[in-house]
């Protein structure tokens, strides 16, 4: 008798977990689409590493167990400069809960990257990519260009065009995105090498 009582529950507590597993996964495609984001699936991220305005190598690896927002841009694109101030913004509320914001800068000088950082008071880190590999490997066909990254480093989402990353959305997407991999295996190879 005791274990008819605990088999159901058991399938009950079971089928409420996959029903909330659900609901989390369709409340993570709305907030996509609310910020007109593309789910992406199956696909891991791909290695590189590039100089940042200070010379030092950079690695998509050396962020492996955090959630990555990698932002293609260049100083000459107006959408990339407009929505500058909100990656900041983020990487101010997030970075302490394993957000990093990551920038590529498109063929420009490690000079013109660094004055635009420092006009503008950013902080998070970026590179620049002399030849482009970068943008290639992640198709990048207009910016800016912003790849959402799991803990994992499966590529979640991808982004042509800016947006407005102040917006309630935009926090709801990365606050849930730094939730639900939180689980995730740091140990676990999040990128592919080229």
């Amino acid at each position: 008798m005791q274990r008819r009582v605990v088999c159901p529950t058991a399938a009950l507590v079971t089928a409420l977990a996959v029903l909330l597993a659900g609901k989390g996964t369709l409340a993570q495609e709305h907030l996509f689409e609310a910020m007109g984001m593309a789910k992406v699936t199956g696909q891991k991220a791909l290695d590189f590493t590039l100089s940042s305005v200070d010379g030092t190598q950079v690695s998509l690896q050396q962020y492996k167990g955090k959630v990555i927002f990698l932002n293609f841009w260049a100083t000459w694109c107006i959408p990339c400069r407009e929505e500058m101030p909100a990656l900041e913004k983020l990487h101010h509320a997030y970075r302490e809960q394993d957000l990093v914001v990551l920038a590529i800068d498109l063929k420009e000088s490690a000079e013109q990257v660094k004055a635009f950082f420092q006009q503008h008071a950013l902080s998070f880190p970026s590179v620049i990519d002399p030849n482009g590999s970068v943008f290639r490997a992640y198709s990048v066909t207009g910016m800016p260009t912003t790849y959402l990254i799991g803990r994992d480093g499966a590529i979640l989402a991808r982004g042509i065009g800016g947006r407005d990353w102040t917006r309630p959305e935009a926090h709801e997407l990365i606050r849930e995105l730094l939730q639900k991999t939180q689980g995730a295996s740091a140990g676990s190879s999040p990128v592919t090498s080229q």
